[in-house]
């Protein structure tokens, strides 16, 4: 799993957290495979303490990953 938390410092409150993964400078995880060249989020439970479900089999070679999460404060 990956896991974090995050913070509105608008004071408005999180809606939602969604995180993305890429291979090395390649492509993105699309829900199957690193098949997009274009980032694509995936929805994380939670919003200030947050977790997503990410099986070590979701990654296919040794390398380098880069994962990013955004958080979205509620209007």
């Amino acid at each position: 799993a990956v896991t974090g938390t995050a913070t509105d410092s608008g004071g408005a409150g999180l809606a939602a957290v969604a995180v993305s993964f890429r291979r090395g400078a390649g492509n993105y995880w699309d829900g199957d495979g690193f098949d997009s060249e274009t980032e694509l989020f995936v929805a994380a439970a939670g919003t200030a303490a947050w977790a997503l479900a990410f099986a070590d089999a979701n990654f296919p070679a040794d390398g380098s990953y880069t994962v990013r999460a955004r958080a979205a404060a509620r209007s």
